[in-house]
């Protein structure tokens, strides 16, 4: 697939507005929502997707932790494996505030990816780590084996065929109701004439 010269530039744009420490705040969380978007509706392995994960992870060497705990959790929605290696290297870098490498936690989680479960065993079980990032790890866990799980396979599976059963009734449904045909009816217009034939008197309020 061809990649769309027009998205790479305004994608090279947004990450120079969200790279640049002078632009505002409020200027750069715009330029990552919409970052963020990119990666979400391109898909995963494209070249606007992966140039848009790479705009985000550029930022997290600002020294703002506000903008970095947001940039963390911006990977983690777009559900594209290509942000697994930056949240992992937020998550190992211990001069990180612990509110981002808590969010990059939580953003592996969200990703789902059993190739995650190795590093965040290891900072969940590291001695003297912060509370919030151990905890965070836990939780990440739990989501990614749960994920992964074959009970969580077949709740999918029965997602699936529930939503399909509804599909299919539906159909059925709309079929029989265009194959019903009524005639259009004349008693509206007959009883118009009928109370137009009446004296007026009848007409009146009382």
């Amino acid at each position: 697939m061809t990649a769309d010269s027009t998205t790479l530039a305004k994608i090279a744009a947004l990450r120079s507005s969200l790279v640049a420490e002078e632009t505002p705040l409020p200027v750069r969380f715009r330029a990552l929502f919409s970052l963020k978007h990119v990666a979400r509706t391109n898909p995963p392995e494209s070249a606007e997707s992966l140039a848009a994960i790479e705009a985000i992870a550029a930022a997290f060497g600002s020294p703002s932790a506000l903008l970095k705990h947001e940039l963390a959790y911006c990977l983690g929605q777009t559900g594209n494996p290509a942000a697994l290696a930056p949240l992992t290297e937020v998550l190992e870098d211990l001069g990180q505030d612990a509110m981002v490498r808590h969010e990059a936690a939580e953003a592996l989680g969200a990703l789902g990816k059993t190739d995650s479960l190795e590093v965040l065993k290891k900072y969940r079980d590291r001695e003297n780590e912060e509370v919030c990032v151990k905890e965070t790890c836990e939780i990440a866990i739990d989501r990614i084996e749960w994920e992964n799980s074959e009970e969580r396979k077949q709740e999918k599976l029965k997602a699936r065929y529930v939503f399909a059963t509804i599909l299919c009734c539906q159909n059925k449904m709309l079929i029989k109701l265009s194959t019903v045909t009524s005639p259009p009816s004349t008693r509206p217009r007959q009883c118009l004439l009928a109370r137009a034939s009446e004296p007026s008197k009848n007409w009146a309020r009382p």
